[in-house]
């Protein structure tokens, strides 16, 4: 979707350190002619690292003080309104909320998700990306793109 989608409205949702995977997909969107709202939260790190940048590019930059009290209702509000693509940069947690956020608002528009997978090989060999998908097969994660619901717990 990232590198396909051209002239569409995309809602990027970056907490903590999931700002840094956020920025080059960003860039792409951006590079492909998109309307880009980003959704911010310091998280953990407890800065905004990417927002100056974001701006420069013509991203609507929304900080919020935290993703869990603000943002999530945010995101709401956000994709009531006409979004093509929702992509969520962070932890897990925060994955699955997006969802739970969509689905209570009866959205159904694809979803991008960064990969939190822990990995050592990057080849697959070792297995430490491996995680069991809901159907029970085998995802090596560092290799695979999958349906974000498909290697979420849930």
């Amino acid at each position: 979707w990232i590198e396909n989608l051209t002239g569409g409205r995309v809602l990027v949702v970056a907490g903590g350190i999931g700002q840094a995977p956020a920025l080059p997909l960003v860039k792409k969107l951006v590079e492909n002619k998109n309307q880009v709202i980003a959704i911010l939260a310091p998280g953990k790190v407890k800065a905004l690292f990417i927002e100056e940048e974001l701006r420069q590019l013509g991203v609507t930059v929304e900080p919020v003080r935290s993703m869990r009290q603000n943002g999530m209702k945010r995101l709401e509000e956000t994709i009531r309104g006409k979004i093509d693509l929702v992509v969520s940069a962070g932890p897990d947690e925060q994955h699955q909320a997006v969802i739970v956020a969509m689905q209570a608002a009866n959205i159904n528009i694809p979803m991008a998700a960064t990969n939190n997978a822990t990995m050592c090989c990057g080849e697959g060999i070792c297995g430490s990306c491996e995680k069991e998908g809901k159907n029970g097969e085998k995802l090596k994660l560092c290799k695979v793109q999958s349906e974000v619901e498909s290697v979420l717990g849930e």
